[in-house]
């Protein structure tokens, strides 16, 4: 009869009989934000890929940029582009912090190389200069989104430093005719910025 009473109760309340483990609880299901979250390729796909255009970018005015996420904080890239003096290349690293919804800030350094060219109208002999390749030291943060279908956009503002200035060659009216008649080398010299602002958009796609 107790036996009876307390099967009866134990069904009652949904508890397994005596003796046995009781089953464990259902969680209920995350909401649909912290699904997206979980599911977002930040963790699970390594590699984005994308093209990238901007105004004095390491990439010049537009490139193609390939990167690989070593962990979900790093990354590092690498790319190619066209500039004003033509084919530029670099890479970079990026430490990255990530919020809800598969937002993304993210700081970042690395090193970008290619033909760099003065302005002929600084000059008054309409002389150019250029560093063939000029080194630059880049350093940059930003922000963007990388959402679970995989789309990623990111903007991008930093710093270049140019670090071999001293190669700099006249490559254009280099030599001046003086009023006298006689033509000799150009006494001008380069004119470089040490350090140049630049921004950049990333539009890509992480697999």
């Amino acid at each position: 009869m107790n036996a009876l009473v307390l099967s009866c109760l134990a069904w009652m309340l949904n508890l397994a009989p005596p003796g046995e483990t009781p089953p464990a609880p259902s969680l209920p299901p995350a909401p649909p934000e912290i699904g997206r979250l979980l599911a977002s390729p930040a963790g699970a796909h390594r590699i984005v890929a994308g093209m990238t255009g901007g105004i004095g970018s390491p990439l010049g005015f537009g490139g193609i940029e390939i990167g690989y996420d070593l962990t979900k904080q790093i990354q590092v890239a690498a790319g190619i582009g066209m500039g004003w003096g033509g084919v530029q290349g670099a890479v970079t690293g990026r430490w990255r912090w990530w919020a809800r919804n598969e937002f993304f800030g993210f700081v970042g350094t690395g090193f970008s190389a290619g033909e760099v060219r003065d302005d002929p109208e600084s000059h008054p002999g309409g002389e150019m200069f250029a560093i063939r390749p000029g080194w630059y030291w880049n350093l940059e943060m930003g922000f963007g989104w990388r959402l679970a279908s995989g789309v990623v956009l990111a903007w991008t503002a930093g710093m270049g430093t140019l670090l071999n200035q001293q190669d700099a060659q006249c490559i254009e009216n280099c030599m001046q005719t003086s009023w006298g008649g006689s033509v000799a080398y150009t006494p001008e010299k380069a004119n470089f910025l040490d350090a140049t602002p630049y921004g950049s958009l990333f539009l890509g796609y992480a697999f």
